[in-house]
């Protein structure tokens, strides 16, 4: 397995560096000086600071939807970081699949540690469409070319909100309707996994419902911190309004199928924003993104392997059966 393990981080690094060379083969040098001459450096740290932050931050709402504290705070955060860099690594957003299994190791119960990164992503995703709306009236946008981002966007919504709100009670009523009526041996399999499904969706429910205040609020925070990052760009846009808007699709690129470090979907993003701008400058700005933000982001989640044997080796998770 750990000889599989190194083939696919070899290939996804080769992968990661044929797509850089492919995109900036054809964009003019010229506009790359001409980009990173008037960047304010300064800025690009306050920036890269904000987006790191928001991770930090990240890990105290997932530590308040899972609703435990016998687990180490740090290595919560050590998984947070690390799966962050193998999701911007991982073309099309598969490594969220990865950062389920990584945080299972923690939360050690799968069911749980799935429907939580699931609702966090709800969540993400009802902030980032009410921060559109607003940018989009704001600016008198349209959402015409984008109309298939928001249809999957709108689906995975109301795919959660019935996870949540609605499944949970018709899962109670097939379990009590096969407990009734069968008792073989795969019955009882089914409704063990049922009635895990069920208490797992309804305690994480309980707890997004008793602690939404706190959850709205480190919610905000987390997507004031991550506009914050694309502080930057805002040198090359007329008003921050457009870096929100901007900020808006690049969250939403997510749902746009792209390659490793979200290209293709980010360049997207940004020439939507730009080009009613007279600015042709979008693909190197977008690419100056990834480097300046993502890049330093990736070495970041790198080296807490390199360090969990030392730090976080010392500060494994406390889990207590209770």
């Amino acid at each position: 397995m750990k000889i599989l393990y190194k083939a696919a981080l070899i290939l996804i690094g080769f992968i990661f560096l044929y797509n850089i060379f492919g995109i900036t083969k054809g964009t003019d040098p010229g506009t790359f000086s001409q980009i990173f001459n008037k960047i304010d450096y300064i800025k690009v740290i306050f920036c890269l600071g904000l987006y790191i932050a928001s991770h930090f931050v990240r890990v105290l709402r997932i530590a308040v939807m899972i609703g435990r504290q016998n687990f180490s705070l740090l290595s919560l955060l050590k998984v947070q970081y690390y799966t962050n860099a193998i999701n911007l690594l991982v073309p099309f957003k598969l490594g969220e699949f990865y950062r389920i299994l990584e945080f299972d190791k923690i939360v050690r119960d799968k069911e749980k540690s799935f429907f939580t990164i699931i609702a966090e992503r709800g969540i993400d995703f009802i902030f980032i469409f009410f921060g559109l709306f607003l940018c989009v009236y704001f600016t008198e946008q349209t959402f015409v070319e984008i109309k298939t981002t928001l249809f999957i966007g709108f689906f995975f919504i109301g795919g959660i909100l019935f996870t949540f709100f609605v499944l949970p009670q018709n899962l109670r009523f097939l379990n009590i309707f096969l407990a009734k009526r069968h008792t073989s041996s795969k019955i009882v399999k089914i409704l063990f996994v049922s009635s895990r499904i069920h208490d797992s969706i309804e305690g994480i429910r309980n707890i997004v419902t008793k602690e939404k205040a706190t959850l709205l609020v480190l919610s905000l925070v987390i997507w004031l911190l991550e506009i914050g990052s694309f502080y930057y760009i805002n040198d090359f846009l007329p008003h921050f309004k457009y870096t929100i808007l901007l900020a808006c699709f690049v969250f939403l690129s997510g749902l746009i199928p792209s390659g490793t470090l979200g290209i293709g979907g980010i360049q997207l993003a940004f020439y939507y924003v730009f080009r009613d701008h007279g600015n042709d400058m979008y693909l190197s700005l977008s690419l100056s993104y990834q480097f300046l933000i993502f890049l330093p982001a990736i070495l970041i989640g790198a080296i807490v392997p390199l360090t969990s044997r030392s730090l976080f080796g010392r500060l494994k998770p406390r889990i207590h059966e209770v």
